[in-house]
């Protein structure tokens, strides 16, 4: 159900409600991996990377924070490269920014 929600939004968000598109992308990638279904979880992460990118691109916090999740949930997939990418990418995030916690956050994966 949520996830239905979080992909009706997404296309809504593109037409004005991106805040509640991107609220229930990352809520519904959370219950995801708590249900332990990494796939649909990366898939949501990834939906809720690129609304954070169209709407919301000046959020650098936000954007480390679901590349951290998001590396997270690939390693518990078992795909080493894309977590290893989303690790790096939320490490020059962290680090353009001046993030200090969150850069330390990637630096450790």
């Amino acid at each position: 159900m949520l996830a239905r929600l979080a992909h009706h939004f997404a296309q809504a968000g593109r037409n004005g409600d991106a805040t509640k598109a991107l609220g229930y992308a990352r809520e519904t990638a959370a219950q995801a991996a708590r249900s332990f279904a990494y796939e649909e979880a990366s898939r949501l992460y990834r939906l809720a990377l690129d609304l954070q990118a169209e709407h919301f691109h000046e959020d650098a916090t936000l954007r480390c924070e679901l590349l951290l999740t998001l590396g997270r949930v690939e390693a518990d997939l078992g795909a080493a490269e894309p977590s290893r990418a989303a690790f790096l990418e939320a490490t020059d995030v962290a680090r353009r920014n001046r993030l200090v916690e969150l850069f330390t956050r990637a630096l450790s994966g």
